[in-house]
């Protein structure tokens, strides 16, 4: 696990072609380039899969927006289907009001 003062990724994968992203705490300018080198490592295996879980994101700015969009090019480009789930109150919102829920195919 990789952490910040204010944000952490838990990467993991199962042995069958996923790759899992567990997302804490804030994701904005400063913590953005942390959760995009998760993504590059995670999708270096080529997983049939990524999921990225959003349960435990308090925060996400337009950085982090911009960075959701850079990790499904990257995962089209691999063949590698990404799902997002499990965003909550103002980082819910903030997806659906963007449209990058549309983009990174949000679940709920």
């Amino acid at each position: 696990m990789t952490r910040s003062k204010t944000f952490g990724v838990s990467r993991q994968g199962d042995g069958n072609g996923q790759a899992r992203l567990v997302l804490h705490g804030e994701l904005y300018l400063a913590t953005a380039p942390e959760f995009a080198v998760n993504v590059i490592r995670a999708c270096t295996d080529r997983p049939a899969e990524m999921l990225i879980d959003l349960s435990a994101l308090d925060y996400c700015d337009s950085s982090g927006l911009r960075e959701f969009i850079r990790a499904a090019k990257l995962c089209a480009g691999n063949g590698t289907r990404l799902r997002v789930g499990g965003a909550r109150g103002r980082v819910r919102r903030v997806f659906e009001l963007t449209g990058i829920a549309d983009v990174v195919g949000l679940e709920p």
